[in-house]
This record gives structure tokens, sequence and C-alpha cells, in this order.
């Protein structure tokens, strides 16, 4: 399951930055009747993971995952939101992006 969205910039003379703020969401079944993962990942530039969140959901149960990140550029730019899980499905994502005139820096957070 996937949704995606082309963030596209004006480029002029000079190229110029553009800021995104980014927040996602789907709605994940596990119909196995035992434990497994599930995950939901807003990536970027081919498969760079700029958020994630997996968690381990009991059997038969429903789950809506939350994602968020910002992301700055200077050139156009693809971002998808991505989810997986052994037995089950993804329905309703959605994954939408404001643009916003600045974004605070903070430490990195790497995810596996």
């Amino acid at each position: 399951m996937g949704a995606e969205l082309a963030i596209r910039g004006q480029q002029s003379g000079i190229a110029s930055l553009h800021n995104f703020a980014e927040v996602g969401r789907v709605l994940v079944d596990n119909f196995d009747s035992d434990q497994q993962d599930i995950t939901a990942r807003i990536i970027h530039d081919a498969n760079v993971i700029i958020d994630g969140i997996n968690i381990y959901a009991d059997g038969k149960t429903r789950h809506c995952l939350a994602v968020q990140a910002t992301l700055r550029s200077n050139r156009a730019e693809t971002v998808v939101l991505v989810c997986s899980t052994y037995k089950g499905i993804a329905e309703y994502g959605s994954l939408i992006a404001f643009k916003v005139d600045d974004i605070a820096e903070a430490s990195p957070v790497v995810f596996p």
C-alpha cells in the first residue's frame, strides 16, 4: 500500500530552498491469529526514511499508525507513505505535505 505526493518547487536563477511538514496516517489490519510487526514509513529520494513507526500487533487487531516529518529541499521530490505487515491489509492511507517558512533543526533519528 502506498500513497504518493509529488512536491514541486519553482526554480529561478537562484536555487531556492523549500521546507515542508508532512503528516501521514494509515489503518492496518492484522488478519493473523498470531502477533506480527506492522510498519508505516515516510520515504523520499528512493528509499531514504525520514520517519517511521513499527509496532508489534496482537492477532486479529486493527491499528491506526501515524507518521510525521519535515523535509528541506531545493529540487523536485517524491514523498511516499509505505506500509508493511505479514498477513493483513493497509487501507485509508493519507499523506499531506504543508509548505512552511522554516524548519528548526533537531537531532536526527535513525531507523533500521
